[in-house]
């Protein structure tokens, strides 16, 4: 019996079709009961093909259980799956310390109005009474970075009244800012630095300008401070707080916008004999 590995068209080797005829002679010779030789070659062959179709599936069952595994199946949890990128987060806006300046984030903010709300938080951030009124988040907005505002504002904005615990602020410009308590000048002048976006990056502190400052505003609205509650300018009660900001020159009176407590601003007019002329308009 020739056992070469031949093939003939329709899938049946050579091998298993001398097989089948040694077979048949088999049973020509035993003729055993519904006994047929080609019937059990197919059934081999059917055999093989479910045994390989088989093994493709175990093949493919494997691969997806390395697969499961790998993406956290198996019982055991993936990783947490990455959101897509996005555009920097933003901060909610918070809330204006006096409740009525523009919040933060609606607009750019120049110095003038900086300034009002950096030193209208400072210096009540330096007083018991009006301290938890500060808003903090706001007052973060304003510098350029963390550091600056952890140098500049530390934890209760001593940084930015140079130690003092005024009442009265007036703001000259960005580089000459007199703090006042009472009536008095506290002899301090604070210089700020900002950065070509408006941000704050730094506060210095050094002695007034000869000519800096208002007695005139001084007088004024120190002398009101803290001393009862009847109303005053423009019917805002009795500040703990005033500050006098976006200074107006003419030729011979010149002027302040006034916010008391951090309260919606008015403005004054100074003449040369020092008399103030208050208007109930920003």
């Amino acid at each position: 019996m020739n056992t070469g590995n031949r093939s003939e068209p329709g899938g049946t080797s050579a091998f298993e079709e001398e097989l089948v005829a040694a077979m048949g002679e088999f049973a020509d010779r035993e003729r055993p009961p519904a006994f047929d030789p080609r019937s059990m070659v197919r059934a081999r062959s059917r055999g093989s093909r479910r045994l390989a179709a088989g093994v493709v599936t175990l093949a493919a069952a494997a691969t997806a259980a390395v697969l499961l595994l790998t993406a956290g199946g198996g019982g055991q949890p993936g990783p947490a799956p990455v959101p897509p990128a996005t555009g920097a987060a933003v901060s909610p806006s918070p809330t204006a310390v006096d409740g009525s300046l523009p919040p933060p984030g609606a607009g750019s903010v120049d110095q003038d109005t900086a300034l009002l709300r950096l030193f209208t938080a400072a210096a009540m951030s330096r007083s018991q009474d009006t301290t938890r009124r500060v808003d903090l988040p706001e007052v973060m907005s304003l510098f350029a970075d963390a550091h600056s505002y952890q140098q500049v504002w530390g934890t209760d904005g001593s940084g930015v009244t140079c130690g003092t615990r005024p009442d009265g602020v007036v703001v000259d410009s960005p580089d000459d800012v007199l703090l006042y308590r009472g009536t008095s000048s506290l002899h301090r002048r604070v210089a700020v630095a900002f950065d070509d976006s408006g941000r704050i990056t730094g506060v210095t502190c050094g002695v007034p300008y000869a000519h800096g400052g208002d007695p005139a505003v001084a007088a004024r609205y120190g002398a009101m401070v803290g001393a009862g509650h009847a109303p005053v300018d423009c019917g805002r009660p009795r500040p703990r707080l005033w500050l006098a900001h976006a200074p107006a020159s003419g030729t011979v009176v010149h002027g302040w916008t006034l916010a008391l407590d951090g309260g919606a601003p008015f403005t004054v007019g100074v003449d040369g004999a020092g008399k103030v002329t208050v208007h109930c308009t920003a």
